[in-house]
């Protein structure tokens, strides 16, 4: 088993002790996009798993559960929502815990859902449960609900003790680069998943607005990097994310229009950010530089930075900010730029923009990318 650790490079061959008490245990996969992680909560005669995981990954996790614990220790289960790669694997724990009482700690609306794998174990429906779970020792589990984030029943797990949030797919990506710990560019992945996974940006901003009183260390996400430093930011970057239907259709509360457009956190438009910020005419320079910060955080800075060089009539500085581009060029760079991405990474690097790149387009009033036309929605532009 591995001790504590801050940034560096990970052994996730083992269980890792994230802070005392809890574990990672989450499924090594190395050719995977997606990391899927569980999570084991360790309280004296309590111990508590979060999101056991697929069917694929139980032999994994559960060896690394039983290096750390009795199964009899294990008194519950917590599932955020209903998804296989969250407790796909609950018929093998059925099997094996036998006769060893525990709970499925979870939501009403998503009980309805794990009875389709066939198990029967006893619920603890936190909705009619006071919202919270008081383990033996007296510690407090608080469930902090987030309806449709991407489920009904959806909710994050706060615990008050370590001021760890077990957050479920909210705070999640899917990355090329993956690192246990979350970096700068973490949250263009992070934004990349909630475009496509969160129904639109009122619920998202709604569980957002549900960590405003809680003092949190450190985020626990089912998917992507933990978040153990600088939260807040993390939170902020979510709260301010446009996200599902909203950027398809436009029609949130918050809609802004072009000259209200935000800039890039990590400012990649460089020095020519707003001093001739007029609208249409830095269109296509808004948009490209937005894609290359995007793969930045997907792809990694140094591989979205050397595929973008490459392309004809794009300019970055060393730090890989657009310099400049040839405005009345813009709608061929960017076909160019997207065209590379696919190039080297296939689609799914595109595919990764296309949401957010559909929102930019319709608020410039510009020609949604030739690689894109047509793969959004059911309707060509």
């Amino acid at each position: 088993m591995v001790a504590i650790e801050e940034y560096r490079e990970m052994d996730i061959s083992q269980p890792v002790e994230v802070v005392p008490g809890i574990w990672w245990i989450g499924a090594e996969d190395e050719d995977s996009h997606l990391k899927c992680h569980s999570y084991l909560l360790v309280d004296g005669e309590d111990a508590v798993l979060f999101e056991p995981g697929s069917l694929l990954h139980h032999q994994s996790i559960f060896q690394r559960v039983i290096k750390i614990v009795p199964l009899r220790k294990i008194r519950h289960i917590v599932l955020t929502h209903q998804d296989t790669d969250v407790c796909g694997s609950l018929p093998a724990w059925e099997m094996a815990f036998n006769s060893i009482p525990f709970h499925i700690v979870t939501h009403s609306r998503t009980v309805v859902f794990i009875k389709q794998y066939g198990i029967s174990f006893p619920i603890y429906p936190i909705d009619q449960m006071y919202w919270n779970l008081k383990l033996s020792s007296g510690r407090i589990l608080r469930f902090i609900f987030a309806p449709w984030c991407h489920s009904p029943g959806t909710f994050m797990t706060y615990d008050e003790k370590s001021r760890s949030l077990f957050s479920g797919d909210i705070f999640g990506a899917i990355t090329n680069k993956w690192s246990f710990y979350a970096d700068h560019f973490y949250v263009e992945a992070m934004r990349s998943f909630h475009d496509d996974y969160m129904a639109s940006t009122r619920h998202l901003q709604y569980a957002m607005s549900k960590l405003a009183p809680l003092s949190i260390d450190r985020i626990l996400p089912q998917h992507g990097s933990i978040i153990n430093r600088d939260v807040l930011h993390y939170i902020h970057a979510l709260s301010s994310s446009r996200c599902g239907i909203d950027l398809l259709c436009g029609d949130d509360p918050y809609r802004i229009g072009v000259k209200d457009v935000p800039l890039p956190v990590s400012g990649s438009l460089g020095n020519s950010t707003m001093a001739n910020y007029s609208g249409l005419p830095i269109g296509y320079r808004y948009i490209i530089a937005r894609v290359i910060e995007r793969e930045m955080g997907v792809l990694g800075k140094e591989d979205a930075t050397a595929t973008a060089r490459q392309v004809r009539g794009i300019h970055l500085d060393s730090e890989g900010n657009l310099i400049a581009i040839r405005e009345k060029d813009g709608k061929d760079i960017l076909n160019r730029l997207l065209s590379a991405y696919e190039k080297r990474f296939g689609f799914w690097a595109v595919f990764n923009c296309r949401l957010m790149l559909h929102n930019l387009i319709r608020e410039f009033g510009l020609k949604m990318p030739d690689i894109l036309d047509g793969k959004i929605t059911n309707e060509q532009s």
